[in-house]
């Protein structure tokens, strides 16, 4: 322990990413006051353990956010990249993810030690119309933290939103893949951002793969999106999980979706929606974007932001024993 907050919160970030590689706690435990965080990780390390994959290689990047310190008090926010490197049996899996934390931390004695470990749970949230933000702080701070640079042109398909709905088109599932790995970290310019962007993002990336959007000028009804022409311009199936689940799986002709009873029946492009607390509200939908070695589906995903992310979400603070989940394989003719 340190006579300076830093030095505590760098060996904090040191140890949380050494934590998770060796399944055990231990090496957060001289850190830590907050006995709350330290039981909520060893329950959920719990839970991941069964995955029992090589892990090769992971390192976590810390950038501070904000920060309010005193004499012998301090907090801070901090948003960490992760990236994980799995050796499986038959190919190497590489997932990314972005996680925001807020510390306090509190001299005493003269060593700095961390008495409390906030984390939010955005995906929690279930909201029938998710405030749109022109600048989104969360997303806005992972630009300029990790200085991602991508050289890709904007994926935003106009032919697609002007083609007539009676005309059949291919699901392109290698589009839903491209466009999901390259706009997963941050938004896409062409589209608002929203504070709770899961669903948001994957009907861009739906739309990425060649999906007709079916505009109505009412948001409570159809998929669309049109918020350069009007001021609220996009449907609540475009933004809200459980409308876009109740759009895909009430829908006939066009875009279209069944249920499946096994993820390992889901496809790349294909869509999971997750209920944290058992009551068939879902409030968090993520798209398949890569299969691991047992034919299991991996996902993108934003809010909290996530790349080839392993499907049960069981790594997820949001994640309960409770936990349901829809599996929407998306018809190939649309």
């Amino acid at each position: 322990m340190s006579s300076h907050w830093k030095t505590t919160l760098n060996e904090y970030v040191r140890m949380y990413n050494q934590f998770e590689s060796q399944c055990s706690i231990d090496p957060l435990l001289p850190l830590l006051l907050d006995e709350q965080y330290k039981d909520m990780q060893q329950k959920r390390l719990y839970r991941i353990q069964d995955r029992k994959l090589n892990l090769q290689k992971n390192e976590t990047r810390m950038k501070i956010l904000k920060l309010q310190s005193g004499y012998d008090h301090t907090e801070v926010d901090i948003l960490l990249k992760r990236f994980f490197s799995y050796e499986g049996n038959y190919k190497r899996i590489e997932e990314e993810r972005i996680e925001q934390q807020r510390i306090i931390l509190r001299k005493q004695k003269g060593k700095w030690l961390i008495e409390q470990i906030d984390i939010p749970v955005p995906e929690r949230k279930y909201c029938k119309n998710p405030p749109v933000t022109s600048i989104n702080p969360h997303i806005k701070n992972q630009v300029s933290s990790f200085q991602y640079h991508n050289n890709s042109a904007p994926f935003f398909n106009e032919q697609i939103f002007n083609r007539s709905s009676k005309k059949s088109f291919r699901y392109q599932r290698s589009k839903v893949k491209e466009y999901a790995d390259v706009w997963w970290e941050n938004p896409n310019p062409d589209f608002r951002a929203f504070n709770d962007d899961c669903t948001n993002f994957v009907s861009q990336c739906i739309y990425a793969g060649g999906a007709s959007m079916n505009y109505t000028k009412n948001r409570t009804v159809g998929w669309w999106y049109n918020s350069d022409r009007e001021k609220d311009g996009w449907s609540f199936s475009w933004t809200v999980s459980q409308c876009l689940k109740n759009y895909l799986l009430s829908n006939t002709t066009g875009l279209r979706a069944q249920t499946v009873e096994d993820p390992k029946q889901l496809q790349i492009g294909d869509i999971i929606f997750y209920d944290w607390d058992g009551d068939s509200k879902f409030q968090h939908s993520a798209i398949v974007t890569e299969k691991d070695d047992n034919g299991l589906p991996l996902v993108n995903a934003r809010t909290v932001n996530s790349k080839h992310r392993y499907w049960d979400y069981k790594d997820s603070y949001a994640w309960s024993e409770k936990t349901k989940y829809s599996f929407c394989h998306i018809f190939d003719t649309l």
